[in-house]
């Protein structure tokens, strides 16, 4: 059972589920509900990191959902995502930069043409995230990826 705690909780559900339902209509891209469910605690989790929430209260809500460890101090995390869309033939990254204290720093989204393997996706992915980290004049980087098929 999920408790609303918070306005900001519900809200972000409804973003998520209107976001969920345009996709459906406009670009016939109907997320599995897991993905679905996966979007609404990334993007509360996120809203609440970048609000300074506390992020041990923040990891407590999500433990059974994020596995999110801080990098070592001094050290910045980047995670990085590719989501695949056959349909469409291409895929879409996702860049997020936090500190060693889980705070949130930068982010970025981009997409690519075409309709790689996962495992390729993910590499096109970290490569971009490379270089925009190379841009940013950001060093002492721990990535993670989550690619499930590795």
């Amino acid at each position: 059972m999920i408790k609303y705690s918070e306005d900001v909780d519900l809200t972000m559900i409804l973003w998520c589920s209107w976001r969920r339902q345009n996709d459906k209509i406009w670009d016939r891209d109907m997320k599995p509900i897991n993905v679905a469910i996966h979007m609404v605690c990334d993007t509360l989790f996120q809203w609440k990191t970048a609000r300074n929430v506390n992020y041990v209260q923040v990891q407590q809500q999500q433990i059974n959902i994020m596995q999110w460890k801080p990098p070592e101090t001094n050290y910045v995390k980047c995670n990085v995502d590719a989501a695949l869309f056959a349909k469409q033939q291409s895929f879409r990254i996702g860049t997020c930069i936090r500190n060693h204290r889980g705070q949130f720093i930068k982010a970025a989204t981009t997409w690519h043409d075409g309709n790689p393997p996962p495992q390729e996706a993910e590499t096109i992915s970290l490569h971009d995230a490379i270089l925009w980290l190379r841009q940013l004049g950001i060093s002492n980087v721990h990535f993670e990826l989550d690619c499930k098929l590795w």
